[in-house]
Order: structure tokens, then C-alpha cells, then sequence
């Protein structure tokens, strides 16, 4: 789960800081970072959880919350790329997109750690043991 959650916080910050090169790195648009701010918080947790093992648990615990967080502060994203398929003009699209990616992504990782963490304590130390 922790290797999981570097790899999403790579997504993003990586996600974040391609979007804002993309809109030629308007000021106005800055709101274009938070993917990249929400995927270093993502990276410093993942860190975390493996260098301290005995505290993976409560950190994939803030990792779901932040995810979730991620999700509801991302979710009018989803909404503007809808309205864009459907042929609508709305104002800085690629932001409207970016933010979509972002929702649909943590969406998925929040699912992902739920499932996880779910999990009797001996299932999670078998897939620990597997990997």
C-alpha cells in the first residue's frame, strides 16, 4: 500500500506541474498545482509509511483521508469535463480535465485502500509476506 501511495503522489505531482507548464505557468491559472501539492503530501506518506513500519497503518488511514479530500475538493472537475464532452464552452479546460484525472484517480486509490485496510490483519500480513 505504501509503494501504491508513492506512485500516486508521483501521478499527480508530476500531473500538476505538466498542467501548469501547459498553460504557459499563468499566475491565474496556479490553480493547476494542486494536484502537484496534494501528490508531494501523497510521497511524504508513502515515505513514511515504509521507513516507519509500525505506523503504516495509521498513515494509509491519513493517506485515505487526504484522498478523499482530494476527491471532494476535485469533483467539480468531473462535472466541467462532462459539460466539455457534451460540447459546452467552459472557461480553462485543461484545468477542468486535469482536475477530473485528479478525482477519478484518488477516487480509485480511496477504493483501493478501503478494500485494503478492511482486511484482517493476517490477510494483509500474507500479501505483505507475497510481495
Amino acid at each position: 500500500m505504501a509503494h501504491n501511495t508513492i506512485g500516486l503522489g508521483a501521478f499527480l505531482t508530476i500531473l500538476g506541474l505538466g498542467t501548469f507548464a501547459l498553460v504557459n505557468f499563468d499566475p491565474i491559472l496556479a490553480g493547476s498545482l494542486y494536484p502537484a501539492a496534494l501528490g508531494s503530501l501523497f510521497l511524504a506518506l508513502g515515505v513514511t509509511a515504509i521507513r516507519r513500519p509500525g505506523w503504516r497503518r495509521p498513515v494509509m488511514y491519513v493517506a485515505a483521508s487526504l484522498s478523499l479530500l482530494a476527491l471532494l475538493l476535485t469533483a467539480p472537475g468531473l462535472l466541467k469535463a462532462v459539460r466539455l464532452l457534451f460540447g459546452a464552452r467552459i472557461p480553462h479546460p485543461t484545468i477542468a480535465l486535469e482536475h477530473s484525472v485528479t478525482a477519478l484517480v484518488c477516487m480509485g486509490f480511496l477504493l483501493h485502500l478501503v478494500v485494503r485496510l478492511r482486511a484482517t490483519p493476517r490477510d494483509v500480513e500474507d500479501h505483505v509476506e507475497q510481495m
